[in-house]
């Protein structure tokens, strides 16, 4: 199992969650989920869907068999089936690095600023790889930052604008320090190609969104 302190910290800022999400990206989250879900199709697995802002895109944006949305953050799959009644749409508490579906069970999966909290993600990644079905589509978004002139502003941006924002608006600051440091600490785009491919993933594509600001990895099962 990941780690517990990740999951009760989600749950201190559900109610402001969504919220903070878009003030802080100035809605670019908003397009980033709009390019990433065109992607998918069938049978589609969400995984870390927090409150459910996949979800929502997926049935507003494209045709889809059905959704399963999975998170660790019991409060937050509270809040995504109170405000996100939808057919064909299933929440479940699971663990995306022990996945309790049967191999080749999905046509798609997407994790959207979620792969950053999973402890072991060379695990993860072989789960994803074990349900997908073949010639199925794993898409990532991560916000890795960019690789330029611009990573100087960006990371100044996070470390310390943010913090002053969030603190408008939530006690939990601390969440948002663990966010810098997540997206800090995180591999770079070419290592995490790299963890993504030795799992088995062929195709393996990296799309830079907004100067980079946020990351796009797509990758087929065949």
């Amino acid at each position: 199992m990941g780690d517990f302190s990740i999951p009760h910290m989600f749950d201190k800022i559900v109610d402001k969650y969504e919220l903070l999400n878009h003030i802080l990206s100035f809605n670019l989250d908003r397009i980033w989920r709009k390019r990433a879900v065109k992607f998918l199709n069938g049978r589609i697995l969400d995984v870390a869907t927090g409150t459910g802002e996949i979800v929502e895109v997926v049935v507003n944006t494209i045709k889809y068999d059905f959704i399963v949305g999975i998170d660790i953050s019991k409060l937050m799959l509270k809040y995504a089936i109170k405000n996100r009644k939808y057919e064909r749409v299933f929440y479940l508490f699971a663990d995306g690095e022990k996945l309790p579906f049967k191999n080749n069970s999905f046509d798609s999966i997407v994790v959207a600023f979620g792969i950053r909290n999973f402890k072991n993600k060379e695990i993860a990644l072989s789960e994803f790889y074990r349900v997908l079905k073949d010639n199925g589509i794993l898409v990532i978004l991560e916000m890795l930052g960019p690789e330029n002139f611009l990573s100087y502003p960006y990371r100044f941006y996070l470390r310390f604008i943010m913090p002053l924002i969030v603190s408008v608006f939530t006690k939990e600051v601390n969440a948002y320090y663990y966010l810098y440091k997540s997206i800090i600490s995180f591999p770079r785009r070419s290592k995490f190609k790299s963890m993504i491919e030795d799992v088995g993933f062929k195709d393996v594509k990296v799309l830079d969104l907004t100067f980079g600001a946020c990351s796009m990895f797509l990758a087929k099962k065949y």
